[in-house]
């Protein structure tokens, strides 16, 4: 699941999968408007709505991969 949630990501950042990877708590890998287009595109792609408050925490790639992962695993 997380390599499907990177390969967005970096679609959507233009940037490496690699360098995803090997920051994946940098909170200054995208700017606001592509954080919106990640947002938009993970709810598209996992069929997920996500809340206000974890728009705005999901900052880094780590922390967006745990909670499209979780919000998965709780709407199952």
């Amino acid at each position: 699941m997380s390599e499907k949630i990177i390969a967005i990501i970096s679609r959507v950042a233009k940037k490496p999968a690699s360098e995803l990877i090997h920051h994946m708590e940098d909170k200054r890998l995208w700017d606001s408007f592509t954080h919106l287009e990640l947002i938009l595109s993970l709810e598209e792609e996992f069929n997920i709505m996500f809340e206000p408050e974890e728009i705005s925490e999901m900052i880094t790639p780590k922390l967006l991969i745990q909670t499209v992962e979780e919000k998965i695993k709780n709407e199952s």
